[in-house]
């Protein structure tokens, strides 16, 4: 998070191309791997993970990891087309961001 606010802060074209982009295209390649695709709910799902870690902790969806696979494939996607590379991979970034769980809601 704090990368991609400080490219966003300062626009910093190399900062993007040799430090953030490439590092979050690896992010973006772990979630691709992690994220369970529930075909007949037609959606993606995180499994096993938690905010805090713990045994105790572990669910499905957490709010703060669905937050954060968002914020990811919306820069990927963005950042991609800025830095003009990468573009056989936008249709991937699009399905996940178009198909990644809702959010958890409680009364």
């Amino acid at each position: 998070v704090n990368m991609i606010m400080r490219y966003h802060h300062t626009q910093d074209d190399t900062y993007l191309r040799e430090t953030l982009y490439p590092f979050l295209r690896e992010v973006g390649d772990f979630w691709e791997d992690y994220l369970t695709w529930r075909e007949n709910e037609n959606r993606y799902v995180i499994e096993k993970d938690a905010i805090d870690e713990s045994k105790a902790a572990i669910g499905t969806n957490p709010l703060l990891s669905l937050g954060f696979v968002r914020m990811v494939f919306k820069n990927l996607l963005e950042f991609s087309e800025t830095l003009n590379i990468d573009a056989d991979r936008r249709d991937k970034w699009k399905h996940i961001l178009q198909h990644i769980s809702d959010y958890p809601t409680q009364e």
